[in-house]
C-alpha cells in the first residue's frame, strides 16, 4: 500500500514536468481540465487488490511503469512503413497514430458526408475548440476512475468522430494506433471521442498494434454518446507486443431506441485490462457487448464490464469468450445493474471459457444487481477443456491431434467473430484469432 502511495506521488510530480511541456500548446480550458484530473487522481490514488474489480490483477507493475514514463513527450514518425502493419488499401476512412501522436501524413479521412468530423484530437483542439471542450468536459462527472483520470491529465492525442443528426457513414472508420520500438520504456495516453447525434450511424474500428517487442504502457480511453435512434458498432482489437501493458476504458451512453454493438478482441500483450461501461440512459436503448480473449504463456487478460439499465424497456446481451493456454490467466467480472425505474428490462449475460493447458487459469464472476421486479434477466459462465468426443471424431478422419485441437479452439471463437459488422472484418479478424490460438503454446 505504501509503495503505491509513493508511486502515486511520483506520477503527480511527473505531471508538473508534463504540464510545463504543454504550456505553449494547450488552451486555458484544457490546462484546467488536466489539473483537475491529476488532483482527482492524487486524492484517489492507484487501486489496490482489496477492491473487487482489481482482486486478480496486479497494479504495482503498472504503477511503476507509469511513474517512470508519464512525463515523456511522444514523437511523430512520418514514414509509410508503419501503415504496412495493416492493409489500408480497402479502407475508405482511416486515421493513423504513431506512439500516441496523430500522424496526418499517414492518415486519410476520405470523403465524408456533410456534418461528419473525423480527425485527430490535437487538430480538433486547435481548429474546433468548442467541440473539443464540450466532448472532453464530459469526463469530469465520470467518477474517480484512476486510469481515466491519468488519461485526462496526460493525453495529448486520439481521435474524434462526431456525426450530426441523420448523418450515416457507410464505410468503417479505422483508427490505427501503432507502437514502435521507439516507445520502449514509454507510455501513451490516447483519448477517443465519439459523438453520434439523433439517427446517426457509424462503424468505428480501433486497432492497437505493437510493431516490435518494446516494453511500454498504453492507457486508452474511448467515450461514446449515442443520440436517439443512433447506431454504433465499435470494434477494438488489441495486438500489442509481448512485453506491453494495455489499459483500455470504453464508456458508452446510449439514448432512446439507440443501438450499441461493442466488440472487444484481445489477442496479445503481457497484461491487458479492458473496462467496458454501457449506460442505457433512455427508454428502449439496446446494447450488445461481445468479446473474445486469447492468452498464452505468461499473459494476463482482465475484462471488467458494467451494463447499467437506467430506464424501462432496455435490452442488453453480453457474450465474452476466453481461450487460455500455457501458464496464462484470464479474468471476467461482468455486472448488469437494473435500476428501480428500469421495468421491462431484458438482460442476458454469458461467459464461456476454454482452457487448453493444465497451467491456464480463469477467474469469472458474472453477476446481476436487480432493483426492479418486472424484468427478464439471466447470467452464466462455464469453464472447460476441449470436448473429447469432438476431438476423437476429427482424429478418426485423419486429422492430427494438434491440428484437431486448433480447429476446435478456433470453432469455439467463431460465434463471437461472426457477429462483427462487416464481412471483411469477420474474415480478417477470424484469421487473426486463429493465428493467436496457434501461438499460445502446447494444446492439452
Amino acid at each position: 500500500m505504501s509503495n503505491l502511495i509513493a508511486l502515486r506521488d511520483r506520477v503527480v510530480s511527473n505531471f508538473r514536468n508534463f504540464e510545463a511541456l504543454r504550456e505553449d500548446v494547450d488552451p486555458a480550458w484544457l490546462a484546467t481540465l488536466r489539473r483537475e484530473a491529476i488532483e482527482r487522481f492524487a486524492e484517489a490514488g492507484f487501486p489496490t487488490r482489496k477492491r473487487e474489480d482489481w482482486k486478480y490483477t496486479p497494479v504495482d507493475p503498472i504503477a511503476r511503469a507509469l511513474a517512470e514514463t508519464a512525463a515523456r513527450r511522444s514523437r511523430i514518425f512520418a514514414s509509410r512503413r508503419f501503415a504496412k502493419a495493416v492493409d489500408i488499401s480497402t479502407m475508405s476512412h482511416f486515421l493513423v497514430f504513431v506512439d500516441g501522436s496523430f500522424a496526418p501524413d499517414l492518415s486519410s479521412p476520405g470523403a465524408l458526408p456533410d456534418g461528419a468530423v473525423v480527425d485527430g484530437l490535437s487538430n480538433v483542439v486547435r481548429d474546433r475548440p468548442d467541440l473539443a471542450e464540450a466532448l472532453l468536459a464530459r469526463t469530469r462527472s465520470a467518477g474517480p476512475r484512476c486510469f481515466v483520470e491519468l488519461n485526462s491529465a496526460f493525453q495529448s492525442d486520439g481521435a474524434v468522430v462526431a456525426l450530426s443528426a441523420g448523418v450515416v457513414v457507410s464505410e468503417p472508420i479505422h483508427l490505427l494506433f501503432l507502437a514502435t520500438e521507439d516507445t520502449d520504456g514509454n507510455a501513451c495516453f490516447e483519448r477517443n471521442l465519439i459523438d453520434l447525434a439523433d439517427d446517426a450511424s457509424a462503424v468505428v474500428v480501433e486497432r492497437h498494434l505493437g510493431l516490435g517487442d518494446a516494453a511500454y504502457v498504453t492507457d486508452v480511453v474511448t467515450e461514446a454518446t449515442l443520440g436517439s435512434n443512433a447506431r454504433l458498432d465499435h470494434v477494438a482489437l488489441v495486438r500489442q507486443s509481448s512485453r506491453a501493458m494495455h489499459l483500455a476504458t470504453a464508456s458508452f451512453e446510449i439514448g432512446s431506441r439507440a443501438q450499441l454493438r461493442s466488440h472487444a478482441i484481445s489477442l496479445s500483450g503481457a497484461l491487458i485490462r479492458n473496462d467496458i461501461n454501457a449506460l442505457l440512459a433512455e427508454e428502449g436503448a439496446e446494447c450488445v457487448l461481445n468479446g473474445i480473449y486469447v492468452a498464452g504463456d505468461g499473459q494476463h487478460v482482465d475484462n471488467q464490464s458494467t451494463i447499467d439499465h437506467a430506464k424501462p424497456h432496455g435490452t442488453s446481451r453480453e457474450l465474452y469468450k476466453g481461450i487460455l493456454g500455457g501458464r496464462s490467466r484470464g479474468v471476467f467480472n461482468g455486472k448488469v445493474i437494473v435500476r428501480p425505474d428500469a421495468q421491462k428490462s431484458d438482460a442476458q449475460q454469458y461467459n464461456p471459457n476454454l482452457l487448453l493447458s493444465d497451467g491456464a487459469e480463469i477467474d469469472t464472476r458474472p453477476n446481476l444487481e436487480i432493483h426492479a421486479d418486472d424484468v427478464k434477466c439471466a447470467h452464466g459462465s462455464t469453464v472447460g477443456c476441449l470436448d473429447a468426443n469432438a476431438l476423437f471424431f476429427l482424429r478418426s478422419r485423419g486429422i492430427g491431434e494438434r491440428d484437431a485441437r486448433r480447429m476446435l479452439a478456433r470453432a469455439f471463437a467463431t460465434e463471437v467473430v461472426d457477429m462483427l459488422p462487416v464481412d471483411e472484418l469477420r474474415s480478417e479478424f477470424g484469421g487473426l484469432v486463429g493465428s493467436a490460438v496457434a501461438q499460445i503454446g502446447e494444446l492439452r
